[in-house]
């Protein structure tokens, strides 16, 4: 972890974004018994809501911050920007042709990155497609989206550009 208390609170405010976007969908009637956990979009749109909010608690802060938590990630953020189109294809292959537990690796942990050479590729289209929500419909119904829409559905016509919400 870096010393920067900068860094430090922008790890703090993404999982405080996680404990209120739960909140949100609890408030809105979530049935967490139907949640598949699993599921690569409900990892991509989870930490995608929580990297947003992290964003609106910590302004101000380089882009690359949000990411990786330290003054390291520019060039990390530069892949993503200059890759944008190939990483949302790829990601879309791997979720159509079934998820598992090494795509997560890939697209979500610290141990991945053997595609494009930097791993939580997965943080960066969550939040894309949170921003991309929030844009279309408000950023309370971004929160919500999960319970009042079909998340794999919204996630897969967003990464095929075939987007309608």
């Amino acid at each position: 972890l870096s010393p920067d208390v900068n860094h430090l609170r922008v790890i703090v405010a993404h999982e405080i974004g996680h404990i209120y976007h739960n909140v949100m969908l609890h408030n809105d009637g979530m049935d967490w018994g139907k949640a598949d956990w699993t599921d690569g979009s409900v990892n991509l749109y989870r930490e995608g809501v929580a990297t947003y909010l992290s964003k609106q608690i910590m302004r101000g802060l380089n882009e690359s911050v949000y990411y990786s938590y330290n003054n390291d990630g520019e060039r990390w953020l530069q892949c993503y920007i200059e890759n944008e189109e190939q990483i949302k294809n790829r990601f879309l292959e791997d979720y159509i042709e079934g998820w598992t537990f090494e795509k997560e690796k890939e697209w979500f942990r610290l141990s991945g990155g053997q595609y494009f050479g930097y791993n939580r590729l997965g943080y960066f289209l969550g939040t894309a497609f949170v921003e991309y929500v929030v844009q279309a419909l408000g950023e309370s119904e971004a929160f919500i989206f999960w319970n009042k829409h079909n998340l794999k559905s919204g996630v897969i016509d967003w990464l095929s550009k075939g987007i309608r919400l």
